[in-house]
């Protein structure tokens, strides 16, 4: 889409400035000092200006989509017929409880939050008989991100069917519990939904058509994926990435979630039409910087800070691990050639990749001589005493401003698409490849471009200068069409001293 032409807007100053120069064009030997009156002129000439301005500045933005803003939003969703995203509840599975022979329950039966009368209610999705300490699927009834809930959380039959116990235990899937649940659309998503729409229209049941329907299907879709022709004619592979939960959440959508979807395009479309519900995996991958800090920013914690970026295998990693508080770290390439040791009192950072933060821990005791073990200290809380690190992920020295860098990194990520399903490129350069098409929408390689310009100095004050060392090039693995298709994540970020 054509980028719209930017409209100039003069500030304040500039326009008194120009009312004094016509001024004195006029009359040059015209007083137009501050507080004279050509001066209080200019200033009520260039307040009544800015509200004109004001008005064809939003008028502007308001004839294009890609620029309009809040209602004009709403104004350009009615042209072209594309609601704002509803809220939507969460599914997932829970646990139950049963006597001998089970017991049957039916599609709707109510459970609720144990101890939360006035909590979010849910109910069972599929009527059957079910046994003790079998999954039971279930979604919520409202809808909203109080819907999502954490894994073991306990919920309780408003009315236990005979044979069933009256608890029932959220399952852990995956790190999560009951998941999609969400608030209306923002504007913003509503515009992304627009665009989409004028992109790529819908029609016919083409592949544009099939992504529409996968937005409508009660699941918080984020961009719906589609890859036409993917087995042959009439087969159309089709996924999605969900709205992330948090703060460099996860975007890869349940089973429950896909299933969920996959029925209601196969009541939307003909029985003739074959749409394969295409399995979304992670792919976590490694980013790492080296920065220098900006003169008013938190600077390294450590005087001598450790460890350092070095190139090619002598990088620090995690190389087993005891406890939170007990771990070893070592050269990812066994070379130790040059690696000064690490010692009591040095602070390290881990990145924290589930909950998308740094954690800090002070190392207390180190022994050993490559690889090292370390113990780290609690002593009035000045470590991290929760996280607890993963074997292979990168050690980074502490500073306060690393969250900064997460902050920035994290929206590169949240925009990357999945990957094709086909090796090479189909004779006609479409057919069987992924729509929309990478890279001008939805990319799926990290690029150089997007990392640096995601942290540059213009974006992160606290930074004065910054350089990319890993993650460049990145690209998401080729899936198996029809089957599966992979997303690159984020798995873990390192910071180093530049110098």
């Amino acid at each position: 889409m054509t980028v719209p032409p930017e409209l100039i807007i003069p500030t304040r100053q500039e326009l008194i400035s120009r009312h004094l120069q016509f001024r004195r064009i006029a009359n040059p030997a015209i007083d137009v000092s501050e507080g004279g009156e050509p001066w209080i002129d200019a200033c009520v000439a260039a307040d009544i200006q800015l509200q004109v301005i004001a008005q064809a500045r939003r008028i502007t933005q308001a004839a294009f989509p890609s620029t309009a803003l809040s209602s004009d939003v709403a104004f350009w969703g009615e042209i072209t017929g594309v609601t704002a995203p509803e809220a939507t509840g969460s599914l997932g599975l829970v646990r139950i409880s049963a006597s001998v022979g089970g017991g049957e329950i039916q599609e709707g039966t109510f459970l609720t939050i144990r101890g939360l009368s006035n909590g979010p209610r849910f109910q069972a999705r599929i009527t059957g008989r079910y046994y003790d300490n079998e999954a039971v699927p279930i979604v919520s009834y409202d809808t909203g991100r109080e819907t999502n809930l954490p894994p073991d959380t306990i919920l309780e039959w408003v009315n236990p069917p005979s044979g069933i116990g009256p608890r029932a235990v959220v399952i852990n899937q995956d790190g999560e519990g009951l998941t999609g649940g969400r608030d209306a659309a923002t504007p913003a998503e509503h515009q992304a939904a627009i665009l989409d729409k004028l992109r790529d229209p819908p029609g016919a049941e083409n592949d544009a058509h099939y992504r529409q329907e996968a937005r409508k299907q009660g699941v918080p879709v984020q961009q719906a994926f589609s890859y036409p022709a993917v087995l042959g004619p009439g087969t159309t592979g089709i996924t999605v990435t969900v709205f992330p939960q948090r703060k460099g959440g996860n975007r890869v959508p349940t089973g429950q979630q896909l299933r969920r979807i996959g029925e209601g395009l196969e009541y939307a479309f003909g029985a003739d039409d074959s749409i394969l519900m295409t399995t979304l995996v992670a792919q976590p991958s490694t980013v790492a910087y080296q920065v220098d800090w900006s003169a008013g920013a938190s600077g390294w914690a450590s005087a001598s800070p450790w460890p350092r970026y070095y190139a090619g295998n002598s990088n620090v990693v995690i190389k087993t691990v005891a406890s939170a508080l007990a771990f070893q770290v070592g050269a990812y390439g066994n070379n130790y050639t040059g690696l000064p040791a690490p010692s009591a009192g040095k602070r390290i950072a881990l990145f924290d990749a589930a909950n998308a933060r740094f954690v800090e821990k002070r190392i207390l005791t180190v022994t050993g001589s490559g690889p090292w073990d370390l113990t780290i200290d609690t002593t009035n809380r000045v470590s991290d005493e929760s996280y607890t690190p993963v074997v292979g992920q990168r050690v980074s020295p502490w500073s306060d401003s690393l969250v900064a860098l997460v902050d920035a990194v994290i929206p590169v990520f949240e925009g990357l698409g999945p990957g094709e399903v086909i090796f090479g490129t189909p004779l006609d350069g479409t057919r069987r490849k992924r729509t929309p098409f990478a890279p001008a929408l939805w990319p799926y390689r990290l690029t150089q471009e997007a990392l640096e310009s995601a942290v540059s100095t213009a974006r992160v004050p606290q930074l004065f200068d910054r350089q990319l060392v890993m993650g460049d090039g990145t690209t998401a693995t080729t899936g198996t069409p029809g089957v599966v298709a992979y997303l690159v994540t984020l798995g873990d970020l390192a910071v180093y001293p530049k110098s």
